[in-house]
């Protein structure tokens, strides 16, 4: 592999790594709108934003 195939290679890891990062962070921000709204159990919000329950009680607690 040359160094720009490698170069080409890396960048697009990290574009699909920060891809990755900012879909993280609009589910934790819905997640959020959901619990201040009180739009359903930590279970129901957990299940509709795919975090695990313990993510979802974490931001309800605001233990980020």
């Amino acid at each position: 592999m040359t160094i720009e195939q490698e170069i080409k290679l890396q960048a697009r890891y990290l574009a699909q790594d920060m891809a990755q990062d900012i879909a993280n962070e609009k589910t934790i921000e819905t997640a959020k709108k959901m619990i201040a709204a009180n739009l359903g159990t930590i279970e129901q919000i957990a299940s509709v934003t795919g975090l695990s329950l313990e993510q979802v009680t974490n931001l309800k607690t605001g233990e980020n």
